[in-house]
């Protein structure tokens, strides 16, 4: 599938677009609130995307930005149950 216009992979946590008059996909993570820090989701999101722009031949390059004033805050931090 080859996106005319922005398209969310089912989660919203992913969007893909394209760059105008070229062969180049857009992935913009989309968790702008917790600086697009990685998780599961996220990170399922992110290869369901993948998956949908290798699968096309109208790209031959990809962009990975993230929504928001940052790309990615890296993994996201979880108490495990400690007391501190």
């Amino acid at each position: 599938m080859v996106p005319e216009n922005d398209v969310m992979v089912p989660s919203g946590l992913v969007t893909v677009s394209r760059v105008r008059d070229a062969r180049i996909a857009v992935l913009t993570l989309n968790r702008p609130k917790s600086l697009n820090a990685l998780n599961t989701p996220l990170l399922d999101a992110l290869d369901c995307a993948l998956d949908m722009v290798a699968g096309s031949n109208a790209f031959a390059g990809v962009i990975l930005t993230g929504a928001g004033r940052a790309f990615s805050a890296g993994p996201t931090c979880t108490n495990s149950g400690s007391s501190r």
